[in-house]
């Protein structure tokens, strides 16, 4: 999409104004996430990382890991399209709640707004993930903090993420 300027790995910008996204772009997005080392791209909408107000259109794919993190900041994410579990945890890694989510008419909750900071993680259930989500600017790393408990490296993070599965497949059964 030549509207689209990618500024980072998979973190895309636009100077089109107003902002829109069309179904065109959510396709060109899956195909991005699909290919993707890290299984996921961003369209930004804000103008900039400066900005005092981020909204972005993220698409994971199932094999994305979001390693879990928690923000100083409050964030919301409305599901535009597929579904999958929100996983908030404590601070031991322990599971606090799961939150399933799904697009509108999927049958669960299609927004979710965390005020507080809490680890969180996504778990897929479809190939894709894609989701407006909104957090207050200007960008600063320093405000997101890695759980510790939870691996950053590729082989861990899949056993990882395999375990959180199984974990939460036998809590819905019991």
């Amino acid at each position: 999409m030549a509207q689209w300027q990618e500024v980072g790995p998979d973190v895309f910008y636009t100077t089109r104004w107003p902002v829109t996204v069309s179904d065109e772009e959510l396709r060109w997005l899956e195909d991005k996430a699909r290919v993707s080392s890290r299984g996921r791209a961003r369209l930004c909408a804000h103008p900039d990382p400066e900005a005092w107000l981020h909204e972005m259109v993220i698409c994971l794919a199932r094999t994305s890991y979001v390693r879990p993190h928690r923000h100083q900041r409050p964030e919301s994410a409305h599901i535009i399209r597929g579904a999958g579990d929100l996983v908030l945890f404590d601070e031991q890694g322990g599971v606090r709640k799961v939150l399933p989510l799904s697009d509108c008419g999927g049958g669960k909750a299609f927004f979710v707004r965390l005020a507080e900071p809490v680890y969180h993680t996504y778990v897929l259930k479809t190939d894709f993930l894609t989701f407006h989500e909104t957090t207050l600017g200007p960008l600063d790393r320093a405000l997101t903090e890695f759980a510790p408990w939870a691996p950053a490296d590729a082989p861990s993070a899949a056993a990882f993420m395999e375990r959180l599965r199984a974990d939460l497949a036998a809590a819905n059964r019991a």
